[in-house]
């Protein structure tokens, strides 16, 4: 089937022939590039030879074996929404029967428009005969594959799998076990009918890691960098493909993504901030920038054809790291499709949904693939400061005491653009980590959207001791210091007409209410749920201006101090 629209077939020994054709000879035919066929059988020969396909590949070595299986974690865990590793074999009565090796080749490799699972081949090889101890990892638990372990059936298949020949493919695909496992029943109108009870397939990673350290070697093995793989972390040098499914089973490690929230979009960041913590993920920080020209070309770049990543030079957005296990695939899966139209055919309401995105105004922009992934979180935080946990990171966290964005009371100041003072005011509201922990910092922001506040300035910040206490001048509540230093904290400049005047109603007559608290009605409650404000006016424009080095979208500037 390979062959079909290849065009015609070419004369071995072209520059881009491989260098076992080029020693083959005459009589090696490509076809397109992607297929090469030995014509007369002495090339074929030839060919056979250069290869090392005369004796068949060496098996597996039972030292060996036992030396991948003390290598192997006494527990296994593989994410259900990853890509899952997967061992098949097509056993003696079927390997040697062309019809049924490509039904079953086709049902695992083919794409699914095609009628099969679309699987990335990790390796393929046929086997003369097995070991022993190979054969019996294809049947490897009580009752498994319909015969008890050690009983007469057990060992009536074993002893077959022995004679050989057999088929084994390793393949990798999202939800692998059970879609395998499903089309191994054979039911009519599948890819695989006919071949009930000629197929073994792997129950789980660690029968899976088993069978693969049995069957294959890593020089047989190819760890696939595109499909679902393409959303995870590439392999380390010299880490080979039994290495990768060893590490995989101890359990994902927490990865960073980022999204944009678009200019059309900022207003809303708390929803954005809400769906993020509905969906298991922690914030690890958060930035508002007007990304100038350089940056948002750079940015465009980075992104390929991602959708929302064109158009932001020159605009206020808001850019927020998010921690999660498989997190560039979940955050990809709660955003929705970039097509507004097959986005609300979709059962659940994704994010775009949500926010009302149309084609021409995204709402959010999210990379699409590990690489890209980095590459954004490296352009949008330049400096890191990000809550990385366990985390893979790109770069290493800077070894620092203080947040350099943070500078003494009288350094910097607020000034209104035009000189002139009116009603606009601009306030500094602080989300502690108690409250980032328990509550998240979307509700909040959803609450002061609500009452018109316009965001000016976002991110998030870890004071030092004695920068929380320089900020503590300026934010009265009781025990601002110690909340100020505990953690990671959320920082938001909001504007509007008499923003101080109209917090303070807000927060004393009408209050905050979250699942489980009430801030501002009170005194014990400000410290239990970890908002802080500035209760003077004096004291808001100092404490933006020494938490804030840029507004965005504002009628104020932030200036040196004379």
């Amino acid at each position: 089937a390979a062959l079909e629209g290849a065009g015609e077939p070419e004369w071995a020994g072209s520059a881009d022939s491989p260098n076992a054709a080029k020693r083959a000879g005459p009589g090696l035919e490509s076809f397109g590039g992607r297929v090469w066929v030995a014509g007369p059988a002495p090339a074929g020969l030839r060919l056979r030879v250069e290869l090392g396909l005369e004796e068949g590949p060496e098996p597996v070595g039972t030292v060996a074996f036992a030396q991948r299986l003390a290598a192997a974690p006494r527990r296994w865990h593989v994410p259900p929404g990853g890509p899952q590793t997967v061992c098949v074999t097509l056993l003696p009565e079927a390997a040697g029967r062309p019809g049924a090796v490509k039904s079953f080749l086709s049902g695992l490799l083919a794409p699914v428009s095609g009628g099969g699972l679309g699987a990335a081949l990790v390796g393929l090889r046929r086997a003369a005969w097995l070991e022993r101890f190979a054969a019996e990892e294809l049947w490897p638990g009580t009752g498994a594959g319909g015969c008890a372990r050690g009983g007469a059936v057990w060992e009536e298949r074993v002893e077959a799998a022995e004679a050989g020949p057999v088929l084994v493919a390793l393949v990798r695909l999202e939800q692998g076990f059970t879609r395998v496992a499903n089309l191994s029943r054979g039911e009519s109108g599948t890819a695989w009918e006919g071949l009930r009870d000629l197929v073994t397939v792997s129950p789980d990673a660690r029968a899976a890691y088993r069978q693969a350290s049995a069957l294959f070697d890593d020089c047989e093995l190819f760890w696939p960098r595109d499909g679902p793989d393409a959303l995870l972390p590439p392999l380390l040098d010299g880490t080979g493909a039994l290495d990768a499914m060893a590490q995989e089973g101890e359990g994902p490690r927490p990865l960073l993504t980022v999204t944009l929230v678009r200019p059309e979009a900022v207003a809303r960041a708390g929803l954005v901030l809400r769906y993020a913590a509905r969906s298991g993920f922690a914030m690890a920080g958060a930035r508002m920038l007007c990304p100038e020209a350089p940056l948002a070309t750079s940015l465009k770049e980075s992104q390929g054809s991602a959708v929302g990543w064109a158009g932001l030079a020159e605009r206020p957005c808001l850019a927020v790291a998010l921690r999660k296990e498989c997190a560039i695939g979940t955050w990809l899966g709660v955003c929705g499709p970039a097509d507004p139209a097959a986005a609300r055919r979709e059962a659940g309401p994704s994010l775009r949904v949500a926010l009302g995105a149309t084609s021409s105004a995204p709402a959010v922009a999210a990379p699409e693939t590990f690489e890209a992934a980095e590459a954004a979180l490296a352009l949008l935080f330049p400096d890191g400061g990000l809550d990385c946990g366990e985390a893979r990171a790109a770069w290493s966290e800077p070894d620092r005491d203080d947040d350099p964005s943070i500078v003494p009371v009288n350094r910097r100041k607020l000034e209104p653009k035009d000189g002139r003072k009116g009603l606009r005011e601009v306030v500094l509201v602080v989300v502690t980590d108690e409250m980032m922990q328990e509550e998240g910092a979307g509700g909040v922001l959803e609450w002061l959207q609500a009452d018109s506040f316009t965001f000016v300035g976002l991110r998030t910040a870890r004071p030092s001791t004695d920068q929380a206490k320089n900020l503590a001048s300026m934010l009265p509540q009781r025990n601002s210091a110690s909340q100020l230093a505990a953690g990671t904290c959320l920082l938001v400049a909001i504007e509007r007409n008499n923003a101080l005047s109209r917090l303070q109603a807000l927060l004393t007559t009408r209050g905050f209410r979250s699942s489980s608290s009430k801030i501002g009605v009170g005194g014990e409650e400000d410290v239990r749920t970890g908002l802080l404000w500035s209760e003077t006016t004096a004291a808001a424009s100092a404490a933006v201006a020494a938490t804030f080095d840029a507004l965005h979208g504002s009628m104020f500037h932030i200036r040196a101090a004379a």
